[in-house]
Protein backbone atom coordinates (compact mmCIF):
# COMPACT_ATOMS: atom_id res chain seq x y z
CA UNK A 1 0.00 0.00 0.00
CA UNK A 2 1.26 3.46 -0.90
CA UNK A 3 0.13 6.69 0.67
CA UNK A 4 -0.58 9.75 -1.41
CA UNK A 5 1.49 12.72 -0.43
CA UNK A 6 2.78 15.86 -1.99
CA UNK A 7 6.37 16.56 -2.84
CA UNK A 8 5.67 20.21 -2.44
CA UNK A 9 7.76 22.85 -4.01
CA UNK A 10 9.48 20.78 -6.63
CA UNK A 11 11.24 23.60 -8.45
CA UNK A 12 11.32 23.18 -12.21
CA UNK A 13 12.59 25.17 -15.13
CA UNK A 14 9.58 25.52 -17.43
CA UNK A 15 11.95 26.26 -20.31
CA UNK A 16 13.40 22.73 -20.04
CA UNK A 17 10.62 20.25 -20.76
CA UNK A 18 13.03 17.29 -20.76
CA UNK A 19 14.04 18.08 -17.18
CA UNK A 20 10.37 18.23 -16.16
CA UNK A 21 9.74 14.84 -17.81
CA UNK A 22 12.77 13.36 -16.05
CA UNK A 23 11.59 14.57 -12.63
CA UNK A 24 8.06 13.29 -13.28
CA UNK A 25 9.44 9.84 -14.24
CA UNK A 26 11.29 9.70 -10.92
CA UNK A 27 8.05 10.60 -9.11
CA UNK A 28 6.19 7.89 -11.03
CA UNK A 29 8.86 5.33 -10.11
CA UNK A 30 8.40 6.33 -6.46
CA UNK A 31 4.63 5.95 -6.97
CA UNK A 32 3.99 9.54 -5.95
CA UNK A 33 0.47 10.47 -6.97
CA UNK A 34 0.44 14.24 -6.33
CA UNK A 35 3.12 16.75 -7.24
CA UNK A 36 3.24 20.51 -6.90
CA UNK A 37 5.43 22.17 -9.49
CA UNK A 38 6.88 25.57 -8.77
CA UNK A 39 8.61 27.49 -11.55
CA UNK A 40 12.15 28.66 -11.07
CA UNK A 41 12.54 32.34 -11.83
CA UNK A 42 9.96 35.09 -12.03
CA UNK A 43 7.14 33.22 -13.81
CA UNK A 44 3.72 34.09 -12.37
CA UNK A 45 1.56 32.10 -14.77
CA UNK A 46 2.14 28.69 -16.29
CA UNK A 47 1.21 28.72 -19.99
CA UNK A 48 -1.84 26.61 -20.87
CA UNK A 49 0.02 24.81 -23.67
CA UNK A 50 2.74 23.70 -21.24
CA UNK A 51 0.11 22.48 -18.77
CA UNK A 52 -1.41 20.34 -21.54
CA UNK A 53 1.98 18.88 -22.47
CA UNK A 54 2.73 18.02 -18.85
CA UNK A 55 -0.74 16.47 -18.37
CA UNK A 56 -0.23 14.28 -21.46
CA UNK A 57 3.15 13.18 -20.15
CA UNK A 58 2.04 11.67 -16.82
CA UNK A 59 -0.83 10.26 -14.78
CA UNK A 60 0.39 12.10 -11.67
CA UNK A 61 -1.95 14.77 -10.34
CA UNK A 62 -0.08 17.98 -11.08
CA UNK A 63 -0.67 21.22 -9.21
CA UNK A 64 1.10 24.50 -9.78
CA UNK A 65 2.40 26.92 -7.21
CA UNK A 66 3.67 30.45 -7.52
CA UNK A 67 5.82 31.74 -4.66
CA UNK A 68 6.09 35.49 -4.17
CA UNK A 69 9.21 36.64 -2.34
CA UNK A 70 8.38 40.20 -1.36
CA UNK A 71 9.68 42.28 1.53
CA UNK A 72 7.96 45.60 0.78
CA UNK A 73 4.36 46.01 1.96
CA UNK A 74 3.34 48.54 -0.71
CA UNK A 75 4.84 46.41 -3.46
CA UNK A 76 3.01 43.35 -2.07
CA UNK A 77 -0.34 45.21 -2.14
CA UNK A 78 0.30 46.27 -5.71
CA UNK A 79 1.52 42.85 -6.86
CA UNK A 80 -1.29 40.83 -5.24
CA UNK A 81 -3.88 42.65 -7.36
CA UNK A 82 -2.77 40.67 -10.42
CA UNK A 83 -3.92 37.43 -8.74
CA UNK A 84 -7.65 38.16 -8.82
CA UNK A 85 -8.88 34.98 -10.55
CA UNK A 86 -5.89 32.81 -9.84
CA UNK A 87 -6.55 29.08 -9.63
CA UNK A 88 -3.04 27.86 -8.74
CA UNK A 89 -1.50 27.74 -5.29
CA UNK A 90 -0.18 31.14 -4.24
CA UNK A 91 2.41 31.38 -1.49
CA UNK A 92 4.17 34.35 0.06
CA UNK A 93 7.60 34.34 1.64
CA UNK A 94 8.82 37.49 3.38
CA UNK A 95 11.13 38.69 6.12
CA UNK A 96 8.79 41.67 6.66
CA UNK A 97 6.22 40.99 9.39
CA UNK A 98 3.81 43.53 7.88
CA UNK A 99 3.85 41.64 4.56
CA UNK A 100 3.29 38.38 6.44
CA UNK A 101 0.28 39.83 8.28
CA UNK A 102 -1.19 41.28 5.07
CA UNK A 103 -0.68 37.97 3.27
CA UNK A 104 -2.40 36.11 6.13
CA UNK A 105 -5.38 38.47 5.79
CA UNK A 106 -5.62 38.12 2.01
CA UNK A 107 -7.90 35.33 0.77
CA UNK A 108 -5.87 35.02 -2.47
CA UNK A 109 -2.86 33.75 -0.52
CA UNK A 110 -2.97 30.02 0.19
CA UNK A 111 0.34 29.60 2.02
CA UNK A 112 2.55 31.81 4.14
CA UNK A 113 5.95 30.19 3.83
CA UNK A 114 8.56 30.03 6.58
CA UNK A 115 10.82 27.59 4.79
CA UNK A 116 13.93 29.73 5.24
CA UNK A 117 15.59 29.62 8.70
CA UNK A 118 15.91 33.43 8.72
CA UNK A 119 12.23 33.92 7.92
CA UNK A 120 11.04 31.49 10.58
CA UNK A 121 12.48 33.84 13.22
CA UNK A 122 9.86 36.43 12.18
CA UNK A 123 6.79 34.21 12.71
CA UNK A 124 4.25 35.86 15.00
CA UNK A 125 1.12 34.71 16.79
CA UNK A 126 -0.80 37.30 14.74
CA UNK A 127 0.07 35.53 11.49
CA UNK A 128 -0.85 32.15 12.98
CA UNK A 129 -4.21 33.49 14.16
CA UNK A 130 -5.03 35.20 10.86
CA UNK A 131 -3.98 32.16 8.83
CA UNK A 132 -6.27 29.99 10.94
CA UNK A 133 -9.19 32.44 10.56
CA UNK A 134 -8.75 32.60 6.78
CA UNK A 135 -8.08 28.88 6.26
CA UNK A 136 -4.59 29.59 4.95
CA UNK A 137 -1.63 27.34 5.56
CA UNK A 138 1.68 28.04 7.21
CA UNK A 139 4.60 26.17 5.68
CA UNK A 140 7.76 25.11 7.48
CA UNK A 141 10.67 23.34 5.86
CA UNK A 142 12.06 20.19 7.41
CA UNK A 143 15.50 20.87 5.89
CA UNK A 144 16.80 23.00 8.81
CA UNK A 145 16.06 20.23 11.32
CA UNK A 146 17.47 17.48 9.10
CA UNK A 147 21.04 18.81 9.22
CA UNK A 148 23.74 16.52 10.55
CA UNK A 149 25.40 19.17 12.72
CA UNK A 150 23.67 18.68 16.09
CA UNK A 151 24.41 22.23 17.30
CA UNK A 152 22.82 23.77 14.19
CA UNK A 153 19.94 21.31 14.41
CA UNK A 154 19.31 22.22 18.05
CA UNK A 155 19.40 25.94 17.25
CA UNK A 156 16.89 25.44 14.42
CA UNK A 157 14.56 23.50 16.74
CA UNK A 158 14.68 26.32 19.30
CA UNK A 159 13.80 28.88 16.61
CA UNK A 160 10.89 26.73 15.45
CA UNK A 161 9.46 26.31 18.94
Amino acid sequence: MFLSYFESRMPVNFDDFNDIKKKLRICENLRIKNVILEPKGKIIQVPLELRKEIKEETDINIYYRINLRIDNLEYFKKRIKSFKNFSDILSVESLNKEVQLQAAKDSRVDIISYSDPEIIKTLSSGVISLAKQNSSFIEFSLAPIMVMNKAVQSKNFRVLY
